[in-house]
């Protein structure tokens, strides 16, 4: 539904943590620090398994994962998927500010939770970036999380670290280890007419490049345990 543009400007100038961008080529953070990387590790951990148990709560065991099991965790709020191309001329120019790169952004506002998204994208990207804003959308309701953030007094790496951390939630959730494990169980033993990783691609309706990653941090997971 088209967002009203009071409701945007206010909540993004009162609260700027709602409101966040996905954009399709993020400026990399230029030097990882020992607490960047800590940091990094604990919180991909964390809502890891943030995304087992919503699947566990809500029973999901078929994929590729819908975003229904993300509103049935958030019971009570109403959820808005909104297409970039909808929203009136002073809204999107004003996100375009913020980024020109941007293929989504989220917003709260009370009891309502807007998804933003690029329509005019692929379907596998476009799962992604609402995936990602729902990443966002988690973040905001953890209160152990926002403390951490806000510890850290340089921007670059907080806004570094919310962003991967997010990637790593929409990867995680697109592509959960419960299901890469029973994929794998289904290609070892039936085998495949393409690569694994362009197998699960097709099976959790993400693009290669979403699940070669995945893989690779599911593996390096599975290593350290």
């Amino acid at each position: 539904m088209p967002l009203d543009q009071t409701v945007v400007f206010r909540k993004a100038t009162s609260f700027p943590s709602v409101l966040r961008q996905n954009s399709a080529h993020q400026s990399m953070y230029g030097r990882t620090t020992r607490t960047y990387r800590r940091k990094v590790k604990k919180w991909r951990e964390h809502f890891n398994d943030l995304v087992i148990d919503i699947l566990k709560q809500t029973n999901t065991r078929n994929y590729p994962v819908m975003f229904r099991p993300l509103a049935q965790y958030f019971d009570g709020f109403n959820i808005h998927y909104v297409k970039l191309n909808t929203l009136p001329d002073g809204i999107l120019s004003s996100l375009h500010k913020k980024d020109e790169e941007a293929e989504g952004w989220h917003l709260v506002d009370g009891k309502d939770i807007y998804i933003i998204y690029n329509s005019e994208t692929s379907e596998k990207r476009q799962r992604f970036t609402i995936a990602h804003e729902w990443g966002h959308i988690c973040q905001q309701f953890d209160e152990e999380f926002k403390a951490d953030m806000e510890s850290i007094a340089s921007d670059e790496e907080r806004n570094a670290i919310i962003e991967s951390v997010a990637n790593h939630f929409a990867g995680c959730y697109l592509a959960p280890d419960p299901f890469i494990a029973r994929e794998l169980t289904i290609y070892k033993t039936h085998g495949g007419f393409m690569p694994l990783e362009m197998e699960m691609a097709n099976s959790f309706n993400v693009s290669f490049q979403c699940m070669e990653i995945r893989y690779t941090n599911y593996q390096r997971q599975r290593v350290q345990q």
